[in-house]
């Protein structure tokens, strides 16, 4: 069983509600996420779209802030890099819409996922909050954290499966480099021995 499938079962039967993923940039956080809502929720729940949502900001200068997030039937991403210092007033917003109406059963078909990338610049006192938050509604309400460390994340790590998603090895990276440059020399039409001219210059 791979990783993605082990994940996958967990979140469906509900056997781990929280997820980190770490690793660094360029690893493949993101796309792991969506493969696993994929998987979780199926392909046709997840047509993922782009919006700017305007977030009211209480107690600030600034009246409002429009976000650009990505959302689906059963999640919603937010990058906070892209929060300009008012994170806890975003990812408030968020959990607080993700809340269920009283008396509403918790299944497979009303989950909703919180994805937040570069987690790592959420406060200590945040994530605290974020924990308290995530125990009074247990149930329905998932976040998955996307970050380079989960060392930054130690007040919400209890909560989590922590996936740690390394950088692909030099044999992966030159095996798929040679399948993209056989793919390449085909559309090309490039002969068999000019194809492995190029292929002896790799090695």
């Amino acid at each position: 069983m791979n990783l993605l499938n082990a994940i996958c079962i967990q979140v469906t039967e509900q056997e781990c509600n929280h997820f980190i993923f770490e690793g660094g940039q360029a690893v493949g956080k993101r796309s792991m996420v969506l493969a696993l809502l994929r998987e979780a929720f199926g392909p046709h729940n997840l047509q993922v779209q782009e919006h700017s949502k305007r977030i009211e900001l209480k107690g600030e200068i600034a009246r409002h802030i429009d976000v650009k997030i990505k959302i689906s039937g059963h999640h919603v991403e937010v990058n906070l890099a892209d929060l300009h210092g008012y994170e806890n007033h975003v990812i408030t917003t968020l959990l607080n819409e993700s809340i269920l109406p009283p008396h509403s059963i918790c299944d497979h078909t009303n989950c909703k996922v919180i994805v937040v990338h570069d987690a790592d610049r959420l406060s200590s006192d945040f994530q605290h909050y974020i924990g308290w938050f995530l125990g009074r509604y247990a149930g329905c309400n998932k976040i998955i954290f996307c970050c380079s460390d989960s060392s930054n994340l130690e007040a919400v790590k209890h909560l989590c499966k922590v996936v740690t998603l390394q950088p692909p090895s030099f044999e992966e990276v030159h095996s798929t480099s040679i399948c993209l440059l056989l793919y390449g020399c085909l559309s090309s039409h490039y002969s068999a021995g000019q194809f492995d001219e190029i292929l002896s210059s790799l090695r």
